[in-house]
């Protein structure tokens, strides 16, 4: 008999790791080479396509969709291995980079931009990766403020807003850009980690909501944050004024989160709510064309929002270990690139249109996330209640280099169970053990059918048991509930 759900997740959490600021900075080189360079150039998912380029390239679009498929496969089957994976990868690409150096053939030089590119969405799938199964959630977090804090500047500069920049410099920092994430790699505890994935039989033990609601979360993120650079590249130093204002979302978030002490899920839906008045400016800009740089700065603000992907990922992983979970974060970017694609294709005379689109698609975002919010929010309150301060003594431990296997000897961090409730009797002792159970299911965002089903009862039966447990606490709601569990945790 193989180990349960929540031994496998306690096995999992326990090879988590802090990860040191600068290490954060150097893996996030990959983003100042896929936004500074990579996406400008060619038009297949920029608007005007102003890297400089030594040859001519019409469109990148089969080499972005076969690395997407690529960064698919390799997280599918090599998820246990994704820091050798970047080992091995990273050296082919700085070396198709330097090839941009010498004056060769035109079609080498074509082939060697088309590895580039292919290589770019191929690492990006194991960038990712080690943030949802590695990184310890301060971490991930880490990575969304100080990710964006760092590469906004080189971003700006690369663009050309304050002064040409020649292809000699744009690919001199891309072969540094890829050193730095090489030097990062052999920073990170490298072999294969022992991850414990759930099988299929145990489908059941994460909500489908949840699961499903994160998903589609990745796949609108990714076709905002497409549209936003589009929205900024084609308006008059529209980059540079975008990549200010996120340098402030960044600084926003952690005071938010590291000063003020605010829940990152909070500081999110308020971010969301920021971009969706930012594409409400884009659309005015039609009418009011100063309305569009003013935009450009508003969507700038909300910039955290596309940087927590990874952080959604690890919190999904957290509560379901599904090996599928690392692999349909890029398939998800993947599709969203495309039809982004396709969208700018179709519209790309017919820009108001397009912004109004993606609008509307920033509105469902903030709704359906609204929907979750609560329940993510009680989910991770289950894991601080669970979780001892380790966190900080695993950090402590990889900075002063000791292996990995030494920071497991600490012990598995514990993970809550299905009886969580019980731990608040003050608030909860008028409820029978089975309530209990039944009040947490409610609260993790389990359907009557999910439920029924994980009890071995009636649907009927579990819609009894919540009319009892609402009559019994004096509430008429699940969100009166969410306010009670969420009074009586720490």
């Amino acid at each position: 008999m193989g180990p349960s759900m929540q031994t496998k997740i306690s096995d999992n959490q326990s090879l988590r790791f802090d990860v040191p600021i600068y290490l954060v900075i150097f893996v996030e080189c990959y983003s100042i080479w896929q936004f500074g360079i990579i996406y400008y150039s060619g038009k297949t998912l920029s608007i005007l396509g102003r890297t400089p380029l030594p040859v001519q390239i019409d469109t990148t679009a089969a080499a972005i969709v076969l690395g997407g498929i690529a960064s698919v496969l390799v997280s599918w089957f090599l998820g246990r291995r994704l820091v050798g994976m970047l080992r091995s990868v990273l050296p082919l690409a700085l070396v198709s980079t330097l090839l941009l150096f010498f004056p060769l053939p035109d079609g080498i030089l074509t082939a060697a931009f088309y590895v580039q590119v292919f290589l770019c969405l191929l690492i990006f799938g194991c960038c990712h990766g080690l943030a949802i199964l590695l990184y310890s959630e301060k971490s991930a977090l880490m990575t969304a403020g100080v990710g964006t804090i760092s590469v906004a500047p080189a971003i700006i500069l690369l663009q050309g807003e304050f002064f040409p920049v020649p292809y000699g410099a744009v690919v001199a920092v891309s072969a540094a850009m890829i050193l730095l994430m090489l030097i990062a790699s052999w920073r990170l505890p490298g072999g294969e980690q022992p991850l414990q994935f759930a099988g299929r039989a145990e489908r059941g033990s994460v909500p489908k909501f949840l699961f499903a609601g994160l998903l589609l979360l990745v796949l609108m993120a990714t076709l905002l944050m497409e549209m936003t650079l589009s929205i900024a590249e084609g308006t008059p130093h529209g980059t540079a004024v975008l990549y200010f204002f996120s340098i402030v979302s960044g600084l926003l978030f952690l005071l938010l989160w590291r000063g003020l002490k605010k829940s990152p899920l909070r500081i999110f839906s308020m971010l969301l709510a920021v971009m969706c008045v930012g594409f409400i400016l884009a659309v005015a800009s039609a009418a009011f064309p100063r309305a569009r740089l003013i935009s450009c700065g508003v969507l700038g603000l909300s910039f955290v929002v596309f940087m927590m992907i990874s952080y959604f990922g690890q919190t999904l992983f957290r509560l379901y270990p599904s090996r599928w979970i690392v692999p349909a974060f890029p398939l998800m970017i993947l599709l969203g690139i495309i039809v982004h694609t396709l969208a700018l294709e179709g519209l790309r005379e017919h820009l108001t249109a397009l912004y109004a689109g993606y609008g509307l698609t920033a509105a469902v975002m903030l709704v359906v996330y609204l929907q979750m919010e609560p329940y993510l929010n009680y989910h991770r309150k289950r894991f601080e209640q669970a979780l001892p301060a380790r966190e900080d003594a695993a950090g402590a431990s990889f900075t002063e280099g000791i292996a990995v296997s030494e920071m497991k000897a600490q012990g598995p961090e514990p993970v809550p169970d299905n009886s969580s409730i019980a731990a608040n009797p003050e608030a909860f002792a008028v409820l029978s053990p089975t309530e209990r159970i039944v009040t947490d299911l409610i609260l993790q965002g389990f359907t009557f059918g999910e439920i029924a089903d994980q009890l071995d009862m009636k649907e009927n039966a579990q819609r009894f048991h919540r009319k009892n447990i609402y009559s019994k606490l004096g509430i008429h709601s699940r969100k009166e509930l969410f306010a009670l569990a969420g009074a009586t945790q720490t």
